[in-house]
């Protein structure tokens, strides 16, 4: 980062009130700060797509990478590609919990039984028909 060497606005009795900065330094903070926000996403990502210990590893492999190894890394970021690509798994009890009043479920699940049963003897009397 560029050495930051503000100057300073004062009010009448002298307290600071603004910072001046140059243009050069101003946009090398802004572009830390995107970094910073970038990182902060990835990581929030990063932890409703893996588990403690997916988290644990990819961490000791950022370690591994400042001691020179690279292969605990390697092994973290295989891992967190592969739960980031595979499309998350959601029940569909959970998908669709409170869609439907109560009431509603039941007798859609009436109407399902009925339908199947329906299917079922459709189904037998085609075999029958087919002999």
């Amino acid at each position: 980062m560029t050495a930051i060497h503000p100057q300073y606005i004062t009010d009448a009795t002298g307290n600071r009130i603004f910072a001046v900065l140059s243009l050069e330094v101003f946009e090398s903070i802004m572009k830390e700060l995107e970094e910073l926000d970038r990182i902060s996403r990835d990581d929030e990502a990063m932890h409703r797509h893996l588990s403690d210990k997916d988290i644990a590893l990819i961490r000791k492999g950022e370690q591994d990478i400042a001691n020179g190894r690279t292969s605990t890394h390697e092994e973290a970021m295989n891992r967190l590609n592969k739960k980031l690509e595979a499309p998350a798994k959601t029940k569909l009890s959970d998908k669709y919990r409170d869609v439907l009043s109560k009431e509603d479920a039941r007798s859609l699940n009436e109407h399902t039984k009925t339908m199947r049963d329906e299917w079922d003897t459709e189904d037998e009397n085609q075999a029958w028909k087919d002999l």
